[in-house]
C-alpha cells in the first residue's frame, strides 16, 4: 500500500501505527518514501496507514462570469453570494 500511495499521491507525510489496540504499539513518522523503505516486509498484526491531507483548493469561477465590477468587490472581501 505505501509503494502505492508515494506513485499516486508524492512524498507526503504519513504515519504507520501498529498494534494500536495493544500494550505494545508502535507509531512510525515520517515521509512515504522513508516509510517504503522501513518496511520492505508488511509488519504483523493490526496496521493503520494515515497520510497528509491537502488543502482544499478554492472554487474558481469562469472568468467570463466575473464582471469588473464583480471582480473588484472580491478583491475588497466582499461576499460573492
Amino acid at each position: 500500500f505505501l509503494r502505492d500511495a508515494l506513485e499516486e499521491f508524492g512524498d507526503i507525510r504519513g504515519a504507520v501505527l501498529i498494534e494500536m489496540t495493544k500494550m505494545f504499539e508502535t507509531t512510525e513518522l515520517g515521509l512515504l518514501s522513508e516509510l517504503v523503505e522501513r518496511f520492505e516486509q508488511p509488519p504483523k498484526g493490526e496496521v493503520m496507514v494515515v497520510l497528509e491531507g491537502g488543502a482544499i483548493a478554492p472554487k474558481v469561477e469562469d472568468a467570463a462570469s466575473v464582471s469588473a465590477t464583480g471582480g473588484s468587490r472580491v478583491r475588497k472581501g466582499a461576499r460573492t453570494r
